[in-house]
């Protein structure tokens, strides 16, 4: 079967196309679906197995009905893929204007600041710690410290993995950022006046 004809098998033309690229990133070794253009795949005969975790994966999303982000295992947040699972929120592209208005004024702040005390992120009920990863990315040179707290032990793994593969990815390093199980701020290992 053709990938053509493997679109006709879903319901959602848009979500044919999201798993069947995915099943493609997975034959091609690569995490980037953004620039992937299924069309140029079209005439692509797919094996039984990759037509095996199609139908596998249609069926999570049309059967058991798991949102489209939990089947696939990430969604796209600021520009990165951030791992999801059962144990986090998917993150929500509204949520991507808290990140770029906190950007925005961080910058703001940064130009003609002379940073004389320790600055600190924190982010409560961090999850798959897409907000405080990605302000991070972005200013992470103004901050000493990131704090990514969850009451959730394995919704910080899920940020640990994201954070390690992000900041590194881009360069850099999470040696800044820790994971620390708390309910709300109950664990943060600092006082006011640090």
């Amino acid at each position: 079967m053709r990938v053509k004809d493997a679109l006709g098998l879903f319901e959602d033309n848009y979500v044919g196309r999201k798993l069947i690229l995915h099943v493609l990133e997975l034959l091609l070794h690569t995490e980037k679906s953004i620039g992937l253009d299924i069309f140029l795949y079209l005439e692509y005969d797919l094996s039984d197995a990759l037509l095996d975790e199609i139908e596998r994966l249609r069926y999570e999303y049309e059967v058991l009905m798991k949102p489209l982000a939990y089947v696939l295992g990430y969604e796209l947040f600021c520009g990165e893929r951030f791992e999801v699972d059962e144990n986090v929120l998917i993150p929500r592209a509204e949520t991507e204007y808290v990140v770029k208005y906190a950007v925005d004024s961080l910058q703001r702040m940064i130009d003609g600041f002379h940073q004389e005390r320790k600055n600190i992120l924190i982010d409560v009920g961090t999850g798959s710690g897409c907000v405080g990863i990605s302000i991070m990315k972005e200013c992470g040179d103004y901050f000493d410290r990131c704090y990514l707290l969850d009451i959730s032990k394995e919704a910080l793994k899920v940020a640990e993995r994201n954070s390690t593969r992000i900041l590194e990815e881009m360069g850099g390093s999470n040696e800044k950022v820790e994971c620390l199980e708390s309910d709300l701020l109950e664990s943060l290992p600092l006082t006011i006046n640090d």
